[in-house]
């Protein structure tokens, strides 16, 4: 594979530290408006259910490895339940530190299970979860719309969850239907050959699905099920009154706050500023509901150094094998630009 220009590169960081900067600021400024003092002691407070909320979080990363599972299994490619989780940590933690995260996090897991499975079988996994990840976030708004209609009568905060559920749904059932009957590989064979065979076996390995995955898509709505209990206990540790409602809309801002701040790694700052905003919709203070945001990037980010731990590790297992690193095929175009972004799922609709 072709070495990345250095402009490019610098480019690139360039615009992962801007946009940090920038997400990072904006939690500064948010907290300083509430009050440092204040902010830290209602956290403190809700410390004791971190373990809890930690552990509800590796349950939702293994949702996220269980829908892959049921993936591999449906193209009939054995993957070692070890390299699955392996895999889907790595993913996490890169989805959460890079803009648009979620691009690369499926290119990485890709990338990690293509010595398990052929890499078009890999692909086709990343390009389904990715537009099963939309759906599922839009069926989990359709509840959040009815709560945000009871919230205190809040008719424009259940529009525009209304018009995030129907973005999200077409934006997934979009990708889909162009993984699947889009003629990309015909076209590419004429100009491209060798991208046009790579996208001809991508095609020929996602027909081997038996049907819809529905399998796969229960496990990503159990995922967000379980970010919905997540929010409650949150809510609950700060101090709040916890009611099913509540936990409810504050799904649904956190997935418009997710979608308006995928540029920025994380989401920082996102988050804060939309918790802070529509508190009074879940029932909660601006402080209450900044606390909550930032407790939920706190237990992300002791995942992260997880996933970077497990990335390590990887790594230093193949070293002793790299003496045959010049006979190993190179990557295929699949994960080369232009195609990586298209069989990832890139798209401004992340829900993250």
């Amino acid at each position: 594979m072709r070495s990345e220009p250095k402009s490019e590169r610098w480019r690139r960081w360039l615009w992962i530290a801007g946009s940090f900067t920038l997400g990072l600021g904006a939690v500064i400024w948010v907290v300083r408006q509430a009050g440092v003092d204040a902010t830290l002691a209602v956290i403190a407070r809700a410390l004791p259910f971190l373990p809890c909320v930690v552990l509800l979080e590796a349950c939702r990363i293994g949702t996220e490895a269980l829908a892959a599972r049921d993936l591999f299994a449906s193209l009939k490619a054995s993957v070692p339940v070890g390299a699955l989780v392996r895999a889907q940590l790595v993913g996490y933690s890169i989805g959460n530190v890079l803009p648009v995260g979620r691009m690369a996090a499926e290119a990485s897991k890709a990338g990690i299970l293509k010595s398990h499975a052929t890499l078009p079988k890999t692909a086709a996994v990343a390009a389904v979860v990715q537009a099963l990840h939309l759906i599922a976030s839009a069926i989990i708004l359709l509840p959040c719309v009815v709560a945000a209609r009871s919230a205190q009568g809040s008719v424009a905060l259940s529009f525009v969850i209304l018009g995030q559920c129907a973005l999200l749904a077409a934006s997934g059932s979009t990708l889909l239907l162009l993984a699947y009957f889009a003629p990309l590989g015909s076209l590419a064979f004429v100009r491209f050959p060798k991208i046009g065979a790579a996208l001809e076996q991508f095609r020929s390995a996602l027909r081997q699905l038996p049907g819809f995955p529905a399998s796969a898509l229960g496990w990503l709505v159990l995922n967000r099920t379980l970010q919905v209990v997540l929010i409650g206990i949150l809510l609950h540790a700060v101090g709040s009154r916890w009611s099913l409602s509540s936990a409810l809309v504050a799904q649904g801002v956190l997935l418009i706050g997710a979608t308006a701040g995928d540029f920025v790694p994380g989401q920082i700052g996102a988050l804060e500023g939309a918790f802070t905003v529509f508190a009074w919709a879940m029932g909660t203070t601006p402080r209450n509901g900044l606390a909550v945001a930032l407790l939920i990037h706190l237990v992300q980010s002791l995942w992260v150094l997880g996933g970077f731990l497990a990335l390590g590790v990887g790594r230093a297992r193949t070293i002793p094998s790299r003496k045959s690193a010049d006979v190993m095929p190179g990557p295929s175009p699949l994960l080369q630009p232009p195609f990586a972004a298209r069989l990832d799922g890139r798209s401004a609709f992340k829900a993250s």
